[in-house]
Order: structure tokens, then C-alpha cells, then sequence
């Protein structure tokens, strides 16, 4: 924490459950925080009325140019992802949503920490991707694994924002981010 002494951190879906709790905690390490949310499933009451420096910027991670003209304003040099619809039912219900929310605002967040400069990012997932482990009731063995149920779309949308990390992270990603619209 003390290589982060006076820097600014952004935490998109900073208004949310755990985004807001990530939020406190940095602004009573004495960090200059950007709560990035769209408020879908984060409410600015969570946020509101907190001590130090601390900006609220209402954007969505899907809006490329609004990233882009965040971390170049407030010159943030770490990102903490907290973005993330979890919601099972929706998932099978709005897929387009939930790809969106989990993948695609990821890859956005990914490639503008690369194209701006960002030092860090910080992906933050939920226990969804890693299933609900049942209790075994004999000694798994490599032919007998023990078995996980998990939603489909919550783990695989969550769990795939891994692979184009790696490729972001390795320099194999080639994108651009789009400035404000004129």
C-alpha cells in the first residue's frame, strides 16, 4: 500500500456491495478515489457523504470514451474491477446483459489500464465463478473428482475475463479506445 501513497485509484462499480466497502477502505488509507458506476446494481448512497478525496463519476465501462477521459482527468494510475452482474436469474433471461457486464466492461477496463498507463489493475470476482462445491461423500480420487455446480453464464462470463487479460498482459491485443464523442 505504500507504493500507492498519493495516487489515485479507480474503482469501477465503486457504489456497489463490495466496490463501496473497497472505497472506504482506500479513502481511510488516505487514497484519492474515482467511483466509476453506472448504478445498475450500485447505489450512490453507498458512496455519498464519505470523508476525503473522493469523485464520483457517473460512466459505464461499456463507454469506452468515457474510461478513456476518466483516468486521463483525474490521472489515475490504478484500477480496482469490481463490475459484475452476479444475478443468475438475468443471465438466462438478458445473456446479452450479463456479457456485456461481465465480459465485454471487463476487456474495456483492460485495454484503457494498457492504452493510458495505468500501473495495475485489480480484477475482483465473486464465490459465482467457483461454484457451489458439494460435500463429497468418498475420498475423490483422479478417476472420481469431486463435482461443482455453478451458473453457466455467471462463470463462464466471469471466469472467461481471464483470457483476455492474458493477452492484454503479454501485449498480444491490439484495440483502441475511442475519445469523448464530438
Amino acid at each position: 500500500m505504500s507504493e500507492m501513497k498519493n495516487c489515485t485509484v479507480m474503482v469501477a462499480g465503486g457504489a456497489g456491495f463490495v466496490g463501496s466497502a473497497i472505497v472506504r477502505e482506500l479513502l481511510d488509507k488516505g487514497l484519492r478515489v474515482v467511483c466509476f458506476d453506472n448504478y445498475m446494481h450500485g447505489v450512490p448512497a453507498n458512496v455519498e457523504g464519505l470523508e476525503g478525496a473522493l469523485f464520483l463519476v457517473q460512466g459505464s465501462a461499456l463507454e469506452t470514451w468515457k474510461l478513456a477521459d476518466t483516468i486521463k482527468q483525474y490521472d489515475v494510475e490504478y484500477i480496482i474491477d469490481c463490475i459484475g452482474d452476479t444475478y443468475v436469474p438475468s443471465a438466462y433471461e438478458m445473456p446479452q446483459r450479463f456479457f456485456e457486464n461481465n465480459l465485454q466492461s471487463t476487456f474495456n477496463l483492460l485495454m484503457a489500464t494498457k492504452i493510458s498507463g495505468v500501473k495495475r489493475m485489480l480484477y475482483v470476482s465473486s464465490t459465482e465463478v467457483y461454484g457451489q462445491h458439494d460435500r463429497p461423500t468418498r475420498t475423490p480420487s483422479p478417476s472420481s473428482p469431486p463435482t461443482a455446480s455453478a451458473s453457466p453464464s455467471t462463470s463462464s462470463t466471469r471466469f472467461r475475463s481471464s483470457r483476455p487479460a492474458s493477452s492484454i498482459a503479454t501485449g498480444r491485443a491490439r484495440h483502441t479506445l475511442t475519445s469523448s464523442p464530438s
